[in-house]
């Protein structure tokens, strides 16, 4: 099964003004043909036809272009170049949406056979009420040879695990990840980790064998290790630089994530000289983040872990603040970010890294060393580094400090993760993948990497019942179920509100956790059900996203999900890091044929069904209408 539709690229070469989706009627024949080889009889002539009929250029002549069309034949050869008049409408009109049809389209053929085809046959030219009109558009899909040669990554967390002790580590570092109880690698871990440490050599930090380091996308279940593969190498890689620059950028698509990678940072980097910061993780103000980053003798982080909307405002408002010596970029949840424009940011980040990386250094002017780097500047540096190099002049001295602060730009490596890794051809090519090496758990041929990645370690069960009595199916499952740590989740934040409502009717021990709250509240709340003073906790499918909340044995979807990559990322909140875990999906009557076709085309096996009788409902049945009279009661009292 192919992966993803590639859109033909033309090349950058081509004429300015140039209409890309222009073909000339050779392709047009060619494409026919083969179209017509897997059709017999008049059914292949009346899809011919009717693929020229639709792309023919008439120029608004239509007795001509009809009898263009019947005379047209296989072999034709070449043909006429049209020349329509130009009208400022047109004009205005194909400038406008050079853009669009660059994005759009999605021919995959031969970059080699197309440049030469072109050169054969000049290519007609298109006007602004040709490219609108409807046409059959034809997709090709192929797989590029890094996906195709993808690196296999071991999803049996028990079997594949290494001991820690098997990879050669900085002490600190190792003696920081036992006091974090990790005390062995997961799969994922033993395969990333020294892939990436092995491209932490010299003074550039590339490759042992000089070139630059391959960027690479990982695709593995939920609660495999993900953040853990990225953090231990780069905290590895920073140990011993001399000067205090911005060199890893990892970016997240929410606040709660956001601190909980940072948080791991801080944990791994304890006791060494690298310093960690985090922007829009908090409900921090925009001037105090401010003073994080940069200080007055500059740059005050290493690292820094933001949110893409947060890190947009910095990089255009923050004085100073430079990707300029930035090594490694990470984008962790890749698909969720992708999906969401976010300010544009990815733009923003990449223009801005090109723009700094392009000069090949990073001058600096001998006014600005002696605040930024002192010791640099003491008498007995450099009247050693004038008697060495046979200096004379400060501007000597500073411009051979400079190179020696900045040798050259250090090559970007780029690192995708997500457990459902969707490889849009568009937003890769934004990102300029270099040599990319891809590591999943999944067949490289299967359309949607992750697709149908889950723990082995977890049980799925599905429950169908009437709408009606739909909430007393969620709390039987709370109360007599053997399960202490439960995540709900629902569909919206108003149907989190008033499923709590309702469930505390009943004085079931449940709570309400949502983005409105503050971090300090959610702490509180997650501490509470993993302390087991409430045994459920109800969400929205915000928190369905890379959170990791201790001990979380059961995951309820109170509303099936909208697609199985939602299901995925909700179930795994639990049967994380090889413990065991249960999924319960509620369906109701209504929905049942649209849960069972998402688990058939995600590639699942049938999922085990549970019964839930009447009798089992009876005790909940008698107040069940005072409750939900008192829910709309106070509902209807808090928006007054």
């Amino acid at each position: 099964m192919a992966l993803f539709p590639v859109p033909r690229y033309m090349g950058e070469d081509e004429k300015e003004g140039t209409v890309r989706s222009v073909m000339t009627l050779k392709e047009l024949h060619t494409i026919a043909k083969e179209r017509a080889k897997s059709i017999t009889g008049r059914e292949a002539g009346t899809i011919i036809k009717k693929e020229v009929r639709e792309m023919d250029v008439d120029d608004n002549k239509k007795t001509k272009g009809k009898k263009r069309m019947k005379k047209l034949e296989p072999d034709t050869e070449s043909s006429e170049q049209l020349k329509p008049k130009k009208r400022k409408h047109d004009v205005k009109a194909s400038e406008e949406t050079m853009e669009h049809d660059e994005a759009c389209n999605d021919d995959g053929g031969d970059d080699e056979t197309e440049e030469n085809d072109e050169e054969d046959n000049p290519l007609p030219m298109v006007t602004h009420s040709e490219r609108y009109r409807p046409s059959t558009q034809l997709t090709y899909h192929h797989l590029p040879d890094w996906v195709t040669q993808s690196h296999h990554i071991e999803s049996d967390i028990a079997e594949y695990s290494q001991s820690l002790e098997d990879f050669a580590l900085n002490p600190i570092i190792t003696d920081n990840l036992h006091k974090m109880s990790v005390t062995s690698l997961f799969p994922v871990q033993c395969v990333v980790l020294p892939e990436l440490l092995s491209s932490s050599h010299g003074p550039l930090l590339s490759t042992v064998s000089g070139a630059p380091p391959s960027d690479m996308c990982i695709c593995a279940p939920t609660g495999c290790g993900k953040t853990l593969s990225y953090v231990v190498p780069i905290v590895s890689s920073l140990l011993n630089r001399i000067t205090r620059e911005l060199k890893a950028l990892v970016v997240v698509p929410s606040k709660d994530l956001a601190l909980q990678v940072y948080n791991v940072f801080v944990s791994v980097s304890k006791g060494t000289r690298v310093r960690i910061g985090a922007v829009g993780s908090q409900n921090t103000s925009f001037s105090v983040e401010q003073k994080q980053l940069i200080s007055h003798h500059g740059p005050a982080v290493d690292v820094l872990v933001a949110t893409p909307g947060r890190l947009v405002r910095h990089l255009q408002e923050t004085p100073f603040l430079s990707l300029a010596s930035l090594r490694y970029l990470v984008i962790d949840e890749a698909d969720r970010i992708f999906e969401q424009s976010y300010h544009n940011w990815l733009n923003t980040v990449m223009d801005s890294i090109r723009e700094t990386h392009s000069s090949g250094h990073c001058p600096l002017s001998s006014s600005c060393i002696p605040r930024m780097y002192p010791e640099l500047w003491k008498p007995s540096f450099s009247k050693s580094l004038l008697k060495h190099k046979g200096m004379h002049t400060d501007s000597q001295l500073s411009s051979s400090i400079n190179d020696l602060i900045y040798p050259a730009a250090a090559p970007l490596q780029k690192l995708l993760f997500s457990a459902t890794l969707s490889l849009d051809p568009e937003q890769l090519h934004l990102l300029q993948l270099y040599r990319p090496k891809l590591f999943t758990a999944t067949p490289a041929l299967q359309e949607d990497l992750g697709q149908s990645i889950l723990p082995s370690t977890l049980k799925e069960y599905s429950i169908s019942c009437s709408s009606d009595y739909k909430p007393l199916v969620l709390l039987h499952l709370i109360l007599t179920f053997d399960h202490h740590r439960i995540l709900c989740f629902t569909h919206s934040r108003e149907s989190t509100h008033r499923l709590t409502l309702l469930l505390k009717e009943y004085d079931a021990p449940v709570a309400e956790i949502s983005g409105d709250l503050s971090q300090e509240k959610k702490n509180e709340l997650i501490k509470k059900l993993t302390g087991k003073e409430i045994k459920a906790l109800v969400c929205s499918d915000g928190m369905a996203r890379g959170m990791d909340i201790p001990g979380i044995d059961c995951v309820i979807n109170y509303d099936v999900p909208s697609h199985f990559r939602s299901y995925l990322h909700r179930v795994g909140r639990t049967a994380r890091a090889g413990a065991e875990g249960a999924a319960y999906t509620l369906n109701t009557f209504e929905e049942v044929h649209k849960w069972q076709r998402m688990i058939r085309e995600a590639g699942r096996k049938q999922i085990e069904n549970v019964s839930i009788t009447e009798d089992d409902l009876k005790q909940y049945v008698i107040k069940y209408s005072d409750a939900l009279e008192s829910v709309a009661n106070s509902i209807t009292c808090k928006r007054k």
